[in-house]
């Protein structure tokens, strides 16, 4: 992000473009009369890419400019995507053109009157005749009609090859996966052919290929009439009910029916035989004449009897092949049976199958009854992974798109115990995740050998701004992981969902982009039709506390929460509003953390400092908090390591268990992954003076990913800058606000618990979950060390009866059966808490004395205190050592208040509030080594 007086052109994030909309330096200039502020004075033109993916940043700049574009008519506005919402986009942003219109409007009338007025008092024109002022309004025919108002919009053809697209229905058909589910092609001929026959009907003609229209016109002219068609003239002729809903009803009905209780055995037998069948619609008496008495050589007759199923299955099935034309290929553009990798691809290129067709309703229907439709179908995955490979031709590879990593491991494991996709000089097969080191992500790009084919499992991260030269086939599942915000219960979820239709045509695109491919969605039309055309805006995907903060610190929303110009209301004009319930969510936790006001949502000191850092709030009075106590250094790093992606790789899982031995060596019995993220960066500057190699090395042998570790560690610069400009010491230097080091747990487990209650959770003596301060039950997430078999917080609560286990965590995420924490550390003392966190609030209790057989002893009754931290959690202590404890709170709580308002000066502290961030000091030490050794 960084330009010179040279640059004319900035690539940069939305991130950075959101820091260059605060005011230049030297306060407000005038604009038409008013006070305006003289934003992105230096730029002339923004272009916006990837306007679709609706990300927090992009939508806040969309605002913020719209009022921006009305103020500057020099600035000039591009915004761009493969899928963009046009018509919405186009509705959201016609209002800036609007009243643009309106201010020329103004400003030409007002040119019009001093005109006027300049002629004279009377009006009069220098010949003394009367004048008058030219009142052309906008509606006349030079300024144009409402249109004029509508943004413009430039399509430019993509130069993508073309892409086939097939969907659920079409893959059952193709593959004949429920046919193959549902038992044998014969049984299931055989089914048919005796419900036709007790309507009269004839057996079934079978098709010659497994697709829709596989005949091409030559093979089986003839179709049968399918039980579908016939589910509305269904009738029993042995009671004559009628009015059955499926074919399935029906035959139940048939296997069933006595017709009507009077009648014998015989007696249906001859009810049934005494049908005319020729009165059947669809049934043709000549044709099946003719295939009762057609006997191939070599076969027995039967007398033609149509209901022998199985020699009626060997003559059309052997007189379909003797139809084949095999010149037919060439028109197909089909090679050996296989797809020459350019013409259309459908089921024509199917080897010829005896296996029974049904129309797609049914076959929808019939999957859908037998699998769950909301669930990845690993077993159809491989069925067609298989089918494009015996009905391709050449080596393209195949792109398969999954949920998340749980998906691309349990398909990955298939593909490896499933021939011949585990022979590796045919196959070969890469997961792309974006918790894989970069390294192996890289090798998706690498082309394989002549002969062998590359099937790639990845996540969405394959969806957007990536090319894959060789990809011909797309397989979409059309699931994805999706995080999203509940202002209800004050959690974020991660749940597996549909992916929007705009997602869809991105994936379907990555087979078209350097030459011509296939896509199949593993979800119906009808389905497809009914996903949302585009995924919803992040704002009310996420908590919006940053947002908030930045509204303020850019001086977008000066007012208060009920005012016009306050922050609900500037979030309000988004083209997809946040939830109200959001944005106060928002507004209450920056209160409870000290920086914002509560009525007039002004930034507190401590909310200027956190809105100039690129670090979520909590994380970033934690960093604050660290220079009171004396681990700046430390908890700068580990502020970054959580806000961004965990620097350990996910490991195949066969070497599950060695990266869990690996990720309990680093974190040298800490029993926290803030800590744990601390030793490895630490490990990492060390070897950094031996050079690359040895840090890459290190990496593969600890499971890390090295190019997360290497963007974690240029990270802590940014924040070190940052914290620098708001007047702190760098962090990494030497100095007061590092005097306790960086290796004391103590001190780390208090920076880290002072900035992020009130996530604290608690369990008691034999639990095994934890309780929230909601009084929510969660676990620990798979990927904290916590959550390793061997460490204690994985196992039941071991502590004494009247004693409480604490952890600190970074997130809670409500996943499909409980909640989990993320970014965990166990809390060995709650003094941290009582000191650093919360309200605290003390009152005096007395305990009457235990009833004595002595009636001599009359003992005063017993004087205790409670400690009270927000009403929440409550301790019990001696009178002496609660109000010890309130007075070192408040004088801590002033210390911190006066470094957050002069940052340049927080080692110049009042003697008494120095003594009491001493005594803070040796309180945590002596606590933490006074807990019992685990």
């Amino acid at each position: 992000g960084s330009s010179s007086k040279k640059t004319q052109l900035l690539f940069c994030t939305p991130g950075v473009l959101m820091k260059r909309l605060h005011p230049v330096d030297g306060g407000p200039m005038k604009v038409d009369g008013c006070d305006n502020f003289n934003r992105l004075a230096g730029y002339t033109h923004i272009i916006m890419d990837e306007i679709h993916e609706r990300d927090k940043n992009t939508e806040f700049l969309m605002i913020a400019l719209q009022e921006l574009l009305d103020e500057r008519e020099d600035l000039q506005l591009i915004l761009m995507s493969a899928t963009m919402p046009t018509r919405d986009l186009a509705e959201y942003w016609c209002g800036v053109g609007q009243r643009r219109l309106q201010q020329q409007k103004e400003k030409q009338e007002k040119e019009q009157q001093s005109m006027y007025e300049s002629s004279g008092d009377n009006g009069e024109n220098k010949d003394g005749q009367m004048t008058a002022p030219y009142s052309k309004s906008l509606d006349d025919d030079d300024w144009g009609d409402d249109g004029a108002a509508m943004p413009v919009e430039i399509n430019i053809p993509g130069r993508t090859f073309p892409v086939q697209e097939f969907f659920l229905e079409d893959v059952l058909s193709m593959t004949g996966f429920v046919n193959e589910a549902g038992g044998d092609a014969t049984d299931m001929a055989q089914m048919e052919s005796d419900l036709l026959a007790l309507m009269g009907g004839p057996p079934p003609k079978l098709s010659s290929t497994k697709g829709n229209g596989g005949n091409n016109g030559k093979v089986g002219t003839d179709s049968p009439m399918s039980l579908f068609q016939l589910e509305n003239t269904l009738t029993c002729v042995m009671c004559n009910q009628s009015g059955f809903q499926s074919s399935e009803e029906f035959g139940t009905h048939v296997a069933l029916c006595d017709g009507g209780g009077n009648a014998s055995m015989l007696e249906l037998e001859d009810r049934v035989k005494s049908v005319d069948v020729s009165s059947v619609m669809g049934f043709d008496v000549a044709a099946a004449a003719a295939a009762s008495s057609s006997v191939p050589e070599g076969k027995e007759d039967t007398g033609g009897n149509a209901d022998d199923v199985d020699g009626f299955l060997d003559i059309i099935v052997e007189d379909d092949m003797e139809d084949y034309d095999v010149d037919e290929e060439e028109e197909l553009g089909i090679i050996g049976g296989k797809w020459d990798g350019e013409s259309p691809f459908g089921t024509d290129t199917a080897a010829p199958s005896n296996k029974i067709t049904l129309t797609d309703q049914e076959i929808l229907t019939r999957y859908q009854s037998m699998y769950d439709d909301e669930a990845t179908n690993y077993d159809l995955t491989l069925d067609l992974v298989r089918y494009v490979t015996k009905s391709s031709y050449g080596d393209g590879a195949i792109l398969i798109f999954f949920s998340g990593w749980a998906d691309i491991s349990e398909f990955s494991m298939l593909l490896e115990s499933t021939p011949p996709f585990n022979d590796r000089s045919q196959f070969v097969v890469y997961p792309l995740h974006s918790g894989i080191p970069s390294k192996e992500q890289r090798q998706v790009f690498i082309k394989p050998p002549n002969g062998m084919r590359k099937i790639i499992l990845a996540t969405n991260i394959a969806e957007t701004s990536l090319t894959i030269e060789d990809v011909a086939f797309v397989i979409d599942t059309g699931r994805a992981k999706e995080k999203s915000y509940d202002p209800h219960m004050k959690t974020s979820t991660l749940q597996e969902a549909w992916i929007s239709q705009a997602s869809a045509k991105q994936r379907k695109g990555r087979a078209g982009r350097c030459k011509a491919g296939v896509c199949f969605h593993l979800f119906s039309r009808r389905r497809h039709g009914f996903m949302r055309p585009f995924v919803e805006s992040e704002l009310i995907r996420t908590p919006l506390e940053e947002i908030c903060l930045q509204c303020k610190r850019l001086q977008l929303a000066p007012g208060g929460p009920d005012e016009p110009n306050g922050i609900p209301a500037f979030l309000s004009k988004a083209m997809t509003p946040p939830h109200s319930k959001s944005v106060t969510n928002a507004l209450e936790l920056l209160v409870e953390l000290g920086a914002m006001d509560e009525e007039t949502n002004e930034l507190s000191d401590l909310g200027v400092c956190l809105s100039a850092l690129s670090l979520e709030p909590r994380v970033g009075k934690m960093v604050i908090m660290s220079y009171l106590i004396g681990c700046a250094k430390a908890s700068s790093s580990m502020a970054v390591a959580m806000s961004h992606k965990s620097p350990f790789a996910i490991p195949p899982p066969s070497m599950r268990k060695a990266s869990d031995m690996a990720k309990i060596k680093l974190s040298d019995r800490s029993e926290s992954d803030q800590i744990t993220s601390l030793n490895v960066l630490r490990n990492r500057d060390i070897l950094s003076k031996r050079g690359v190699g040895a840090i890459s090395g290190w990496c593969r042998q600890n499971f890390l990913n090295f190019s997360s570790l290497n963007m974690i560690s240029d990270l802590r610069k940014n924040v070190s800058r940052e914290l620098e400009n708001l007047g702190f010491p760098p962090c990494s230097q030497s100095g007061y606000h590092n005097r306790n080091g960086d290796f004391n747990p103590a001190f780390l487990q208090a920076s880290i618990c002072a900035g992020l209650y009130p996530n604290v959770a608690y369990r008691r003596q034999g639990d095994v979950n934890f309780s929230t301060m909601t009084n929510r039950k969660a676990k620990f997430h798979m990927s904290s060390i916590n959550a390793v078999k061997s460490q204690p917080l994985s196992t039941k609560c071991q502590v004494a009866e009247n004693q409480v286990e604490f952890v600190v965590f970074g997130e809670l995420v409500k996943g499909k059966a409980m909640f989990t924490m993320e970014n965990t550390t166990h809390l060995v003392s709650p003094l941290p808490l009582l000191l650093l966190c919360g309200q605290l609030h003390t009152r005096p209790i007395h305990f009457a004395a235990a009833e004595s057989t002595s009636a001599a002893t009359n003992k005063p009754p017993t004087k205790k205190a409670i400690l009270s931290l927000d009403d929440w959690l409550v301790f019990l202590c001696e009178p002496e050592t609660a109000s010890a404890l309130v007075v070192l709170r408040q004088r801590l709580d002033s210390a911190f208040s006066r470094i957050t308002s002069d940052p340049n000066n927080f080692t110049d502290l009042p003697a008494v509030e120095k003594d009491a961030v001493e005594t803070l000091s040796l309180v945590l030490n002596s606590s933490h080594n006074a807990a019992p050794m685990r």
